[in-house]
């Protein structure tokens, strides 16, 4: 048995904060979804495979738009066209709620309820397999459903699908089906398909449990190859192989400058490290500025001169697209004269934690996209960068005044 696990499609996302870059390079960008999407139905249909998973999230929103439909079910047609079945989840972006009217999909798709159920199907090799799952009815579900999963025991192989995160001791964070490895592993299933995190990972070697990831990275905490997972099944082994669809890929490089680097040389330099960055994919890239105190040019990088004339000179290409630029300052380097370094690391420890920040949002965590942007381990060093910064702008102007 030959089978694709797919998840977190996010047809129609709207990469937020890229649509200044040129008409060319937004054109791939904001049709990157569209065609990671197509990339894994080519895939499927020259793999011949029996039937593919989507685990959730297809859409981004839950209000989608009648292309992003229409889209999505114009390829699954494809499939039906060399009868392939495909079996659909929605999850916390897409959920089905009672006011959406579904779409009329291809005979070929099975959609899951918001109940937890099986469907049962023959291959072309004879062989019974059953499929479990359900979809999301609101954002989110604190409920643990895997108790609800039941192998069929007359199928020869179970299947479940799974739109859903690991639970945690923050009770707060239980928000997506809560599950625990343990409780897979116990469930009697030949396969996992989870959905929801968007990087590859395998859950436990006992019994094949994986995140498939998203198909296409929407923004700089999606870097890396993103794909799906070709999965070969059989009585005796799991053979899991993970399937590139992204069209377009995200990448951090680092520069180092100081009190002499200038604007020219600079730019020089970012650009050179850019283009060693060899794909057949538009790169989007973040380049980080480890700065010094004192440099002359630091107000070009901080009013965004710097980056619009890095932008410029990648504007009449698509192949790399500088989307931002950043510094990067060491607490351990002396960046500012009158702010202690160990002050900062002790201040550090008592406001950087998810108890301060979750107190600082307030009922802004009450959305769930908020909540889940802010306790991301990369979103929280982020914020830590930026205050070091405010830090170094205030306390390291004196102190150079000083010197």
């Amino acid at each position: 048995m030959k089978f694709i696990h797919a998840a977190d499609l996010h047809l129609d996302s709207p990469f937020l904060g890229l649509k200044t870059a040129p008409a060319s390079i937004w054109k791939l960008i904001y049709s990157s979804s569209e065609r990671a999407t197509i990339n894994l139905i080519d895939r499927a249909i020259s793999e011949q495979v029996d039937f593919i998973l989507l685990v959730g999230d297809l859409f981004d929103r839950e209000t989608q738009n009648i292309q992003a439909q229409l889209f999505l079910r114009n390829q699954l047609e494809r499939l039906d066209e060399v009868d392939i079945p495909v079996f659909i989840s929605w999850g916390n972006h897409d959920y089905s709620s009672e006011s959406r009217p579904e779409i009329d999909w291809p005979s070929n798709v099975t959609v899951f309820d918001s109940q937890v159920s099986s469907h049962k199907i023959q291959l072309k090799s004879g062989e019974q397999v059953a499929i479990s799952g359900f979809s999301y009815r609101t954002r989110w579900l604190n409920e643990d459903l895997i108790s609800n999963f039941v192998p069929d025991k007359n199928a020869e192989f179970n299947i479940a699908m799974l739109h859903g995160g690991e639970k945690t001791g923050e009770i707060r964070n239980n928000h997506y089906a809560p599950f625990t490895v343990g409780e897979l592993t116990a469930a009697g299933f030949d396969y996992w398909a989870l959905g929801h995190i968007h990087q590859f990972q395998k859950l436990a070697s006992s019994v094949p449990i994986y995140y498939s990831g998203t198909i296409q990275g929407r923004n700089h905490n999606e870097d890396g190859t993103k794909g799906a997972l070709l999965v070969n099944l059989t009585h005796t082994e799991t053979k899991v192989n993970f399937i590139e669809t992204d069209v377009i890929t995200w990448q951090k490089i680092s520069i180092s400058v100081d009190e002499k680097s200038s604007i020219a040389e600079i730019l020089e330099l970012m650009a050179d490290k850019i283009k060693e960055n060899i794909s057949d994919k538009l790169a989007l890239i973040s380049v980080e500025i480890e700065n010094q105190v004192g440099n002359t040019e630091e107000t070009a990088i901080q009013n965004g001169t710097l980056l619009e004339r890095l932008q410029d000179m990648f504007s009449r290409q698509t192949s790399y697209w500088p989307y931002e630029i950043k510094e990067v300052i060491q607490p351990n380097e002396r960046v500012f004269s009158e702010v202690d370094n160990k002050f900062w690391q002790a201040s550090e420890a008592q406001l950087f934690t998810d108890d301060v920040i979750t107190e600082t949002a307030g009922t802004l965590f009450s959305n769930a996209f908020i909540a889940n942007h802010f306790h991301d381990q990369k979103v929280q060093s982020e914020l830590k960068q930026a205050v070091l910064r405010n830090i170094k702008q205030k306390a390291g102007h004196k102190g150079g005044q000083s010197e």
